[in-house]
Protein backbone atom coordinates (compact mmCIF):
# COMPACT_ATOMS: atom_id res chain seq x y z
CA UNK A 1 0.00 0.00 0.00
CA UNK A 2 1.53 3.63 -0.76
CA UNK A 3 1.03 5.39 2.38
CA UNK A 4 1.12 8.86 0.38
CA UNK A 5 -0.93 10.94 3.03
CA UNK A 6 -1.69 14.03 -0.19
CA UNK A 7 -5.15 11.50 -0.71
CA UNK A 8 -7.66 13.56 -2.16
CA UNK A 9 -10.99 12.71 -0.84
CA UNK A 10 -12.45 16.01 -3.20
CA UNK A 11 -10.83 13.58 -6.48
CA UNK A 12 -12.92 10.65 -5.49
CA UNK A 13 -16.18 12.73 -5.44
CA UNK A 14 -15.41 14.45 -8.58
CA UNK A 15 -15.00 11.30 -10.48
CA UNK A 16 -17.86 9.39 -9.15
CA UNK A 17 -20.02 12.79 -9.72
CA UNK A 18 -18.62 12.54 -12.81
CA UNK A 19 -19.16 8.87 -13.62
CA UNK A 20 -22.99 9.06 -12.30
CA UNK A 21 -23.08 12.62 -14.55
CA UNK A 22 -22.20 11.02 -17.89
CA UNK A 23 -24.04 7.83 -17.56
CA UNK A 24 -27.08 10.19 -16.58
CA UNK A 25 -26.52 12.24 -19.47
CA UNK A 26 -25.43 9.07 -22.15
CA UNK A 27 -28.89 7.71 -21.13
CA UNK A 28 -30.98 10.54 -21.60
CA UNK A 29 -29.75 11.11 -24.90
CA UNK A 30 -30.17 7.89 -25.74
CA UNK A 31 -34.35 8.14 -24.70
CA UNK A 32 -34.28 11.53 -26.44
CA UNK A 33 -33.22 10.23 -30.11
CA UNK A 34 -35.57 7.23 -29.54
CA UNK A 35 -38.40 9.76 -28.53
CA UNK A 36 -37.81 12.45 -31.32
CA UNK A 37 -36.15 10.65 -34.33
CA UNK A 38 -36.44 7.06 -36.35
CA UNK A 39 -33.19 5.65 -35.39
CA UNK A 40 -33.17 1.88 -34.61
CA UNK A 41 -32.85 0.75 -30.77
CA UNK A 42 -28.81 -0.93 -31.97
CA UNK A 43 -27.95 2.26 -33.40
CA UNK A 44 -29.54 4.44 -30.50
CA UNK A 45 -27.58 2.06 -27.73
CA UNK A 46 -24.81 2.14 -29.96
CA UNK A 47 -24.36 6.50 -29.48
CA UNK A 48 -25.34 6.45 -26.26
CA UNK A 49 -22.07 3.84 -25.71
CA UNK A 50 -20.04 6.18 -27.72
CA UNK A 51 -21.10 9.34 -25.94
CA UNK A 52 -20.15 7.80 -22.67
CA UNK A 53 -16.82 6.62 -23.57
CA UNK A 54 -15.95 9.35 -24.96
CA UNK A 55 -16.92 11.48 -22.57
CA UNK A 56 -14.46 9.00 -20.37
CA UNK A 57 -11.30 9.27 -22.79
CA UNK A 58 -11.57 13.07 -21.74
CA UNK A 59 -11.31 13.28 -18.61
CA UNK A 60 -8.73 10.67 -18.63
CA UNK A 61 -6.74 12.81 -21.42
CA UNK A 62 -6.73 16.05 -18.77
CA UNK A 63 -5.55 13.55 -15.32
CA UNK A 64 -3.22 12.00 -18.18
CA UNK A 65 -1.68 15.77 -18.58
CA UNK A 66 -1.49 16.20 -14.83
CA UNK A 67 -0.14 12.66 -14.11
CA UNK A 68 2.01 11.05 -16.83
CA UNK A 69 2.05 7.71 -14.81
CA UNK A 70 -2.11 7.86 -14.11
CA UNK A 71 -2.22 5.04 -16.65
CA UNK A 72 0.23 2.36 -14.98
CA UNK A 73 -1.36 3.96 -11.61
CA UNK A 74 -4.31 2.41 -12.24
CA UNK A 75 -3.28 -0.92 -14.27
CA UNK A 76 -4.51 0.16 -17.60
CA UNK A 77 -1.70 -2.26 -19.06
CA UNK A 78 -1.20 -5.90 -19.60
CA UNK A 79 -1.06 -8.42 -16.81
CA UNK A 80 1.22 -9.59 -13.97
CA UNK A 81 0.55 -12.80 -14.82
CA UNK A 82 -0.59 -14.58 -18.39
CA UNK A 83 -1.10 -17.21 -16.38
CA UNK A 84 -3.66 -15.38 -13.97
CA UNK A 85 -5.04 -13.59 -16.82
CA UNK A 86 -5.98 -17.27 -18.12
CA UNK A 87 -7.54 -18.39 -15.15
CA UNK A 88 -9.29 -15.28 -14.65
CA UNK A 89 -10.74 -15.71 -18.12
CA UNK A 90 -12.15 -19.47 -17.60
CA UNK A 91 -13.43 -19.20 -13.98
CA UNK A 92 -16.25 -17.05 -15.44
CA UNK A 93 -17.37 -19.47 -18.11
CA UNK A 94 -16.43 -22.65 -15.85
CA UNK A 95 -19.85 -21.05 -13.83
CA UNK A 96 -21.75 -20.23 -16.69
CA UNK A 97 -21.35 -23.70 -17.74
CA UNK A 98 -21.60 -25.32 -14.83
CA UNK A 99 -24.62 -23.36 -13.84
CA UNK A 100 -26.50 -24.04 -16.98
CA UNK A 101 -25.65 -28.26 -16.71
CA UNK A 102 -26.62 -28.21 -12.95
CA UNK A 103 -30.07 -26.24 -13.77
CA UNK A 104 -31.01 -28.56 -15.97
CA UNK A 105 -29.92 -31.76 -13.37
CA UNK A 106 -32.02 -29.74 -10.80
CA UNK A 107 -35.02 -29.39 -12.97
CA UNK A 108 -35.07 -25.48 -12.95
CA UNK A 109 -34.97 -25.62 -17.28
CA UNK A 110 -36.19 -28.20 -19.56
CA UNK A 111 -36.18 -28.40 -23.44
CA UNK A 112 -32.81 -26.71 -23.59
CA UNK A 113 -30.79 -26.50 -26.88
CA UNK A 114 -28.37 -23.92 -28.46
CA UNK A 115 -28.78 -21.36 -30.57
CA UNK A 116 -26.37 -20.21 -32.64
CA UNK A 117 -28.04 -18.76 -35.72
CA UNK A 118 -26.56 -15.57 -37.35
CA UNK A 119 -29.07 -13.81 -36.13
CA UNK A 120 -28.24 -14.66 -32.71
CA UNK A 121 -24.59 -13.93 -32.81
CA UNK A 122 -24.81 -10.54 -34.82
CA UNK A 123 -27.17 -9.76 -31.33
CA UNK A 124 -24.28 -11.06 -29.58
CA UNK A 125 -21.39 -8.96 -31.54
CA UNK A 126 -23.04 -5.38 -31.75
CA UNK A 127 -24.63 -5.77 -27.67
CA UNK A 128 -20.98 -6.74 -26.82
CA UNK A 129 -19.43 -3.26 -28.39
CA UNK A 130 -22.27 -1.25 -27.39
CA UNK A 131 -21.94 -2.84 -23.89
CA UNK A 132 -18.33 -2.07 -24.18
CA UNK A 133 -18.20 1.75 -24.78
CA UNK A 134 -21.63 1.81 -22.30
CA UNK A 135 -21.15 -0.28 -19.47
CA UNK A 136 -18.09 -1.63 -18.92
CA UNK A 137 -14.92 0.59 -20.23
CA UNK A 138 -16.04 3.87 -18.97
CA UNK A 139 -17.81 2.02 -15.33
CA UNK A 140 -14.30 0.11 -15.11
CA UNK A 141 -12.25 3.20 -15.71
CA UNK A 142 -13.91 5.83 -12.99
CA UNK A 143 -14.27 2.99 -11.03
CA UNK A 144 -11.76 0.20 -10.63
CA UNK A 145 -9.42 2.73 -12.33
CA UNK A 146 -10.07 6.34 -11.55
CA UNK A 147 -11.44 6.40 -7.87
CA UNK A 148 -9.78 2.90 -6.43
CA UNK A 149 -6.19 4.12 -7.41
CA UNK A 150 -7.03 7.41 -5.14
CA UNK A 151 -8.62 5.03 -2.41
CA UNK A 152 -5.37 2.89 -2.40
CA UNK A 153 -3.18 6.20 -1.80
CA UNK A 154 -4.75 6.11 1.81
CA UNK A 155 -6.54 2.83 2.79
CA UNK A 156 -5.70 -0.50 3.05
CA UNK A 157 -6.84 -2.76 0.61
CA UNK A 158 -10.31 -4.49 2.29
CA UNK A 159 -11.04 -0.52 3.08
CA UNK A 160 -10.43 0.48 -0.67
CA UNK A 161 -12.41 -2.86 -1.91
CA UNK A 162 -15.66 -2.13 -0.09
CA UNK A 163 -15.47 2.00 -0.44
CA UNK A 164 -15.08 1.65 -4.18
CA UNK A 165 -17.85 -0.84 -4.25
CA UNK A 166 -20.38 1.40 -2.20
CA UNK A 167 -19.46 4.02 -4.70
CA UNK A 168 -20.22 2.12 -8.06
CA UNK A 169 -23.75 1.71 -6.45
CA UNK A 170 -24.14 5.23 -5.86
CA UNK A 171 -22.92 5.61 -9.49
CA UNK A 172 -25.54 2.81 -10.31
CA UNK A 173 -28.15 4.12 -8.61
CA UNK A 174 -27.60 8.05 -8.84
CA UNK A 175 -29.21 7.57 -12.61
CA UNK A 176 -32.68 6.39 -11.24
CA UNK A 177 -32.47 9.13 -8.85
CA UNK A 178 -31.71 11.69 -11.26
CA UNK A 179 -34.48 10.99 -13.23
CA UNK A 180 -37.16 10.80 -10.69
CA UNK A 181 -35.84 14.12 -9.55
CA UNK A 182 -35.62 16.10 -12.79
CA UNK A 183 -38.61 14.26 -15.01
CA UNK A 184 -40.97 13.17 -11.77
CA UNK A 185 -39.84 9.23 -12.90
CA UNK A 186 -40.87 6.70 -10.29
CA UNK A 187 -37.65 5.07 -8.99
CA UNK A 188 -37.60 1.87 -9.99
CA UNK A 189 -34.72 0.55 -7.72
CA UNK A 190 -34.97 -2.66 -6.37
CA UNK A 191 -33.43 -4.25 -3.01
CA UNK A 192 -32.39 -7.55 -5.64
CA UNK A 193 -30.89 -4.47 -7.76
CA UNK A 194 -28.81 -3.23 -5.08
CA UNK A 195 -27.79 -6.57 -3.79
CA UNK A 196 -26.28 -7.54 -7.36
CA UNK A 197 -24.40 -4.30 -7.96
CA UNK A 198 -23.17 -4.60 -4.32
CA UNK A 199 -21.21 -8.00 -4.98
CA UNK A 200 -20.42 -7.26 -8.56
CA UNK A 201 -18.89 -4.49 -7.61
CA UNK A 202 -16.60 -6.41 -5.26
CA UNK A 203 -15.84 -9.43 -7.82
CA UNK A 204 -14.80 -6.91 -10.07
CA UNK A 205 -12.30 -5.53 -7.85
CA UNK A 206 -10.77 -8.45 -6.71
CA UNK A 207 -10.57 -10.07 -10.42
CA UNK A 208 -8.61 -6.29 -10.96
CA UNK A 209 -6.88 -7.05 -8.07
CA UNK A 210 -5.88 -10.76 -8.84
CA UNK A 211 -4.93 -9.80 -12.44
CA UNK A 212 -3.20 -6.56 -11.89
CA UNK A 213 -5.45 -5.12 -15.20
CA UNK A 214 -7.86 -3.24 -15.47
CA UNK A 215 -8.60 -4.62 -18.87
CA UNK A 216 -9.81 -8.04 -16.54
CA UNK A 217 -12.42 -6.48 -14.85
CA UNK A 218 -13.34 -4.92 -18.45
CA UNK A 219 -13.21 -8.22 -19.96
CA UNK A 220 -15.44 -10.08 -16.45
CA UNK A 221 -17.55 -7.09 -16.61
CA UNK A 222 -18.48 -7.96 -20.41
CA UNK A 223 -18.61 -11.48 -19.80
CA UNK A 224 -21.18 -11.10 -17.06
CA UNK A 225 -23.58 -9.19 -18.84
CA UNK A 226 -23.53 -10.88 -22.54
CA UNK A 227 -24.29 -14.28 -20.35
CA UNK A 228 -26.90 -12.09 -18.22
CA UNK A 229 -28.88 -11.11 -21.74
CA UNK A 230 -28.22 -13.89 -23.73
CA UNK A 231 -28.38 -17.01 -21.52
CA UNK A 232 -29.91 -16.01 -18.14
CA UNK A 233 -32.30 -13.52 -19.44
CA UNK A 234 -32.89 -15.44 -22.93
CA UNK A 235 -36.38 -16.14 -21.93
CA UNK A 236 -36.93 -12.36 -22.04
CA UNK A 237 -35.08 -11.71 -25.49
CA UNK A 238 -37.24 -13.09 -28.01
CA UNK A 239 -35.39 -15.93 -29.25
CA UNK A 240 -32.28 -14.09 -29.41
CA UNK A 241 -30.75 -16.11 -26.54
CA UNK A 242 -27.88 -18.42 -27.29
CA UNK A 243 -29.41 -20.97 -24.60
CA UNK A 244 -33.24 -21.55 -25.47
CA UNK A 245 -34.79 -23.29 -22.75
CA UNK A 246 -38.52 -23.63 -20.68
CA UNK A 247 -37.46 -22.43 -16.99
CA UNK A 248 -39.30 -23.40 -13.84
CA UNK A 249 -40.31 -20.14 -13.45
CA UNK A 250 -40.02 -16.98 -14.91
CA UNK A 251 -36.11 -15.20 -13.65
CA UNK A 252 -34.95 -18.28 -11.99
CA UNK A 253 -32.16 -18.28 -14.34
CA UNK A 254 -31.40 -14.84 -13.63
CA UNK A 255 -31.12 -15.77 -9.82
CA UNK A 256 -29.30 -18.71 -10.19
CA UNK A 257 -27.35 -18.55 -13.07
CA UNK A 258 -26.34 -14.83 -12.94
CA UNK A 259 -26.34 -14.11 -9.38
CA UNK A 260 -25.71 -17.36 -7.48
CA UNK A 261 -23.61 -19.18 -10.03
CA UNK A 262 -21.37 -15.90 -11.52
CA UNK A 263 -21.71 -13.31 -9.18
CA UNK A 264 -21.35 -15.22 -5.62
CA UNK A 265 -19.52 -18.23 -7.82
CA UNK A 266 -16.92 -15.66 -8.58
CA UNK A 267 -17.08 -13.85 -5.84
CA UNK A 268 -15.71 -17.27 -3.71
CA UNK A 269 -13.09 -17.83 -6.40
CA UNK A 270 -11.09 -14.78 -6.73
CA UNK A 271 -11.65 -14.24 -3.03
CA UNK A 272 -9.76 -17.05 -2.53
CA UNK A 273 -7.53 -16.50 -5.09
CA UNK A 274 -6.49 -12.98 -3.97
CA UNK A 275 -6.73 -14.22 -0.32
CA UNK A 276 -3.00 -16.37 -1.14
CA UNK A 277 -1.46 -14.20 -3.06
CA UNK A 278 -1.71 -11.26 -0.34
CA UNK A 279 -0.83 -14.41 1.62
CA UNK A 280 2.42 -15.62 -0.24
CA UNK A 281 3.20 -12.10 -1.34
CA UNK A 282 2.96 -13.17 -5.15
Amino acid sequence: MDHNPKIQPPAIIIYAVLAAAFLFVSGETGSYLLENTNLPLNLVRFLQGVLFAVLTLVILFFVRRKDRRIIRKIKLGGPDSPGRMKTAILIPFILISLGILSADLFGLIENTSLNLTRTVMTALLLNTVTAFLYEAFPEELFLRGLIYEQLRRKFSFPVSLFSQTVIFLFVAVSSFLLQSALFGEPVSITPDYVILIFFFGLVLQLVKEYTGTLWMSIIFHLIYLEAARFISGASNTQGEGLIVYDELFPGAMVIYLSFLCVVLGSLACFSILVFRLKKHNI
